[in-house]
């Protein structure tokens, strides 16, 4: 299995190929100053102020999001709610990647 990161040595990723990176130093963080977001019954409403895209999540999702400050690993993020929920790890590791990819490719994540 490969455990790797594309697009490095740019500012903003062009996304996670499969697997996080143990020693990756790229944080995900929603950026600050670009997206807005709004509790909704079910989790949050995200909105990109300048491509106004909106993006929906439950949740899961609204659980994930918090924890995208800019200061945490993807995996140390993926590792936290592992132990948080009980899940095994693995598990959780696909679970963030696949939704980090989600909001990357919308151009909701910075990477810093």
């Amino acid at each position: 299995m490969s455990d790797r990161i594309c697009g490095r040595g740019t500012t903003r990723a062009k996304g996670i190929c499969g697997v996080i990176e143990p020693a990756a130093r790229l944080r995900p963080q929603v950026d600050p100053a670009g997206v807005r977001c709004r509790r909704a019954p079910h989790g949050v409403l995200l909105y990109h102020i300048a491509t106004d895209a909106v993006y929906e999540t439950n949740q899961t999702g609204w659980e994930i999001l918090r924890q995208l400050d800019g200061r945490r690993t993807a995996r140390e993020v993926a590792a936290a709610l592992a132990r948080r929920y009980a899940q095994p790890p693995g598990a959780m590791r696909a679970a963030v990647s696949r939704f980090i990819q989600a909001l990357d490719r919308r151009g909701f994540v910075a990477w810093v």
